[in-house]
């Protein structure tokens, strides 16, 4: 198993089986269980610059929440002629339908990663972060699903 991580102290006390005093007894504990299932750990610093998708994934509940106007929506829903049964990339505070997938443990969401549902059971609403635009491109494809897809407007 390989840990990504940006914290380079981390990573450095992976590497070597050890941590300081507070944390020594869990990290004991860690190793032994791997050990014991057969599971190799190895961990690696990984720079904030180049950890864009987690830093977006962590810090999604404290970026403002943002969300298409409802009313604007709705306008582009009707002309579209759909209906989303589920918002993927929600919270309880912007969902834009009655289901949601939510980034962090919330018991109004239907599942906690919106990325891990079946969209070809739905007709998902995706107003995916800017880094999970590409993951959700591919996973429309993937799974060959009706969706409505929000993304940003980038002119060249």
């Amino acid at each position: 198993m390989r840990i990504e991580t940006d914290n380079s102290v981390a990573a450095f006390n992976i590497q070597r089986g050890a941590a300081a005093v507070p944390l020594a007894k869990l990290t004991d504990r860690i190793l032994q269980e791997a050990e014991a299932l057969k599971i190799q750990i190895s961990a690696r610093h990984v720079p904030g610059k180049e950890n864009t998708v987690a830093d977006s994934l962590s810090r999604l509940e404290t970026s403002g929440d943002y969300m298409i106007n409802p009313e604007i929506l709705a306008e582009a829903l009707d002309q579209l002629q759909v209906r989303p049964s589920i918002d993927v990339f929600a919270n309880r505070r912007n969902r834009q339908c009655r289901r949601f997938c939510s980034i962090i443990a919330d018991p109004w969401a239907v599942k906690q990663d919106g990325l891990s549902l079946a969209w070809n059971k739905e007709v998902p609403l995706i107003h995916p972060p800017i880094p999970l635009i590409q993951r959700s491109l591919n996973k429309i494809s993937n799974e060959g699903c009706l969706a409505v897809f929000i993304h940003p407007r980038w002119t060249a």
